[in-house]
């Protein structure tokens, strides 16, 4: 069996200098993709209902993933399996765009923004931002469950259901107003965390 790896060096380079994937194919798969130095990959925005699943993320947390409108990235995630990520890179998922993830997420990205979320988080049960990071909230984040290539439940826009959602001392959660914020958790751990 083919064991497959993308490694990307950027050289410190903006996000928006991308690595873009583009042969016009319905899904990908990586075993490993490794991000250094500002590294950022996406797929072309206009290429609609493309499936990318990456079963491990490998970097030095500068890099980002960027996951477009209407495309889905699986990303150390197994179905039916409890399982446990620290962010290697920066996450951005735009509106109608859909990530799904480990149960356990810990956002670790060093980037100016660790997690800019306006689309759908799937199969996240235990949210951990850590110390210092900045997340933007937009006005159509929301979570989902899905099991089997089937929805379980999908949230509506501005609402989020988590286990456990914890912010570490100094986060930063923007998010727009008027946007009501919706959360539905078992336990709420904040030290210090500013919303803007």
């Amino acid at each position: 069996m083919k064991y497959t790896q993308l490694r990307l060096d950027n050289k410190n380079r903006p996000w928006e200098h991308y690595i873009t994937l583009n042969e016009n194919l319905t899904s990908y798969k990586f075993d490993e993709i490794h991000l250094y130095r500002k590294s950022s990959i996406h797929l072309p925005p206009k290429t609609p209902h493309v499936k990318v699943v990456i079963n491990k993320i490998i970097g030095d947390r500068t890099g980002l993933v960027h996951v477009h409108a209407n495309q889905t990235f699986q990303i150390e995630s197994k179905d039916a399996e409890y399982t446990i990520t620290r962010t290697a890179a920066n996450i951005k998922i735009d509106r109608d765009a859909v990530i799904i993830m480990a149960t356990t997420v810990h956002i670790v990205g060093l980037g100016s923004v660790a997690f800019d979320w306006n689309g759908q988080l799937v199969n996240v049960q235990h949210l951990h931002i850590a110390y210092g990071r900045k997340t933007l909230i937009g006005r159509y984040s929301h979570t989902a469950g899905i099991t089997s290539d089937r929805y379980l439940f999908v949230d509506p826009p501005g609402s989020f259901r988590f286990s456990t959602l914890e912010f570490g001392s100094g986060t930063v959660i923007d998010y727009p107003p008027p946007m009501g914020v919706h959360f539905s958790v078992s336990i709420l751990v904040s030290i210090l965390f500013l919303f803007h």
